[in-house]
């Protein structure tokens, strides 16, 4: 007999980026997932709004969970990769007792703030150390207090509760898996949010590593901006409409695809900071090479703001000469029509944070 008091719906997964608030639910059935609600709202902060930026991101959660009747009040959330700190560290096994005392030691020794100011968790790294060695790895994840206290601040003025605060790099690792794009092997994803990227090496035994890049989709946005003395809104369609461009072999030998002015604009605008995160991409992978030991990668896999812009997967699969994907959880959930009739199903990369979030247990 089926508990009656079973609540069928996941927490709230939800995310507060930039410049955009996300929230997604699922309906859990015997170990499968059903779309229950998804929603997205852009939002715009002026200089002068900082103060109030806080009471309008909240006034923002409380429409979108009452307009597009999310069930419950229970959320699970994460802060951004700019405000959080994650510091891997390895110990020797005979270091096991008194372990919380040697996280916040090493903690007080690299965090440039003092931990008596940090909110500190740890996470147990198995996978992240060369064959044969000895000892246990962890991630310090730590995050300055005044953030924390002001994330959940702005969940509480919502009216909602917080079951949960998460990182981003297990939210990815959640989506990954469980929409099917992490099988054999290991695996490359990059997440590009709207001023960051997040670059993870996944394996069958879990993360392998991670860095944060410095650069994200409004960085490119603004260039085309500035290059082309044209608004914002105008750059958002452009990456979207031209992108890279990128030519197959067959193309190559035809001679097809010639690109328009507008085109080559874009591309040649856009060219350097996809040439920057792809040295990122790189460097990140040469030091998981030194830590791990040389390891192949079987698949790139593209997460967030990287499906708005056009033939990206193909200039990092021609780049690395590795299968690339874009990351759609919208291809994969058991997903009803009309819960994305005011969403671009092609866009359901934007949610690969807030879906690893709803499905954390």
């Amino acid at each position: 007999m089926k508990n009656l008091f079973k609540q069928p719906y996941s927490p709230i997964g939800l995310e507060i980026s930039h410049d955009a608030i996300r929230m997604i639910q699922v309906k859990k059935d015997n170990g499968s997932f059903t779309l229950h609600r998804a929603a997205e709202e852009n939002y715009e902060l002026d200089k002068d709004e900082a103060e109030e930026g806080s009471k309008k991101k909240a006034a923002i959660i409380r429409n979108m969970a009452k307009d597009y009747s999310f069930s419950g009040r229970q959320v699970v959330t994460t802060l951004s990769n700019r405000d959080v700190d994650i510091l891997p560290v390895r110990l020797p096994s005979a270091q096991e007792n008194g372990l919380e005392e040697k996280i916040i030691e090493n903690a007080r020794a690299r965090l440039p703030y003092k931990v008596e100011q940090a909110v500190i968790d740890y996470l147990p790294i198995e996978s992240f150390k060369k064959p044969g060695e000895g000892g246990k790895s962890f991630w310090i994840i730590a995050s300055h207090r005044s953030l924390v206290e002001e994330h959940l601040s702005v969940i509480n003025e919502a009216g909602l509760h917080t079951k949960a605060l998460d990182i981003q790099p297990c939210a990815l690792m959640r989506s990954l898996v469980t929409t099917g794009y992490a099988q054999e092997g290991n695996h490359l994803l990059v997440h590009m949010g709207d001023r960051d990227s997040l670059f993870l090496f996944v394996g069958k035994e879990g993360l392998l590593g991670q860095r944060i890049y410095l650069k994200g989709y409004q960085d490119m946005a603004d260039k085309l901006t500035e290059g082309l003395k044209i608004e914002r809104p105008e750059a958002f369609r452009l990456l979207s409409h031209y992108g890279f461009i990128s030519r197959t072999p067959d193309q190559e030998k035809k001679g097809a695809h010639n690109p328009d002015s507008t085109s080559r604009a874009v591309h040649e605008i856009i060219l350097p900071g996809f040439k920057g995160t792809f040295e990122g991409i790189k460097n990140f992978v040469n030091y998981c090479h030194a830590e791990i030991g040389e390891i192949r990668i079987e698949k790139i896999v593209l997460s967030g703001k990287a499906c708005l812009i056009r033939n990206l997967d193909h200039m990092i699969e021609q780049g690395s000469d590795i299968k690339t994907e874009v990351l759609n959880p919208f291809t994969t959930l058991d997903v009803k029509k009309d819960e994305l009739a005011h969403i671009d199903p092609m866009h359901g990369s934007v949610f690969s944070v807030p879906l690893g979030l709803t499905l954390r247990e």
